[in-house]
């Protein structure tokens, strides 16, 4: 969160552990098996289902994605998953699927105090500013947990490179100043590439129409938001040999 922090020597210091521990194409190359088997995983799931629905299956794709992306967001930094189907049920993953969606809920909100400041009161009367002091809590308790839980396993045994997420570099480097400046947008540069090969892989594996052979409404119209605007469902068929779909 050092983006919201103010500028100073705070800011500076963790930039540059970010910037060149966190986000360097050498970590992000070694975690590449999460994006790996994310990926694969979802593949697995989709001709899965296909298979135990006559062979179709349909899916609303941008859950599907937003689903996986987050996954592989919070392995990279945790190593943990919460979003796939494997993952729901038990108190903690709930407790972190409502957090983390009234977080990015929340921080998508245009609020009256944004453009004018006078207007905060507003904000507080429609409950957002409560939302986001509840949320923050929340959150800073489940980040707790898990720097908890990564200083617990660090005391009983030794973690190889591989291993290694987000959390456990920064607490292997907390103490070190040493940090020269490196300019990268890797993440968004990452996340942007694991959708598109997610995607391209979709289109290889997987015959696609939409569940009633309509075609998808590319309307143009004035404005941010589309008011008639609708989730995209495809129904999928598998295309390949089972073992393709295999990991």
């Amino acid at each position: 969160m050092f983006g919201f922090a103010p500028y100073g020597r705070y800011w500076r210091d963790i930039r540059k552990l970010v910037m060149v521990e966190l986000l360097s194409s050498q970590r992000l190359e070694l975690l590449k098996h999460v994006r790996d088997f994310e990926t694969s995983l979802l593949m697995k799931e989709l001709y899965d289902k296909s298979s135990k629905n006559g062979g179709q299956v349909i899916v609303e794709v941008k859950q599907r994605l937003a689903d996986m992306v987050i996954d592989i967001i919070f392995r990279m930094i945790s190593g943990k998953r919460y979003f796939s189907a494997d993952a729901k049920g038990n108190q903690e993953t709930t407790r972190c699927q409502e957090t983390v969606r009234n977080f990015f809920y929340l921080a998508g909100l245009n609020l009256a105090s944004d453009a004018v400041p006078l207007l905060g009161w507003l904000d507080l009367v429609k409950g957002f500013i409560g939302k986001m002091k509840r949320t923050a809590r929340e959150l800073d308790s489940v980040l707790g947990s898990w720097v908890n839980e990564h200083r617990r396993i660090r005391l009983n045994r030794s973690i190889n490179e591989e291993e290694k997420d987000f959390i456990h570099v920064m607490l292997s480097i907390m103490d070190d100043s040493n940090i020269s400046v490196d300019e990268a947008d890797t993440t968004v540069k990452a996340t942007c590439l694991v959708v598109h090969l997610t995607l391209a892989r979709l289109l290889h594996g997987f015959e696609l129409r939409t569940v009633s052979d309509t075609p998808v409404d590319m309307t143009e119209s004035p404005g941010l938001t589309v008011p008639k605007a609708a989730p995209l469902e495809v129904v999928l068929r598998p295309r390949l040999p089972p073992v393709a779909y295999k990991f």
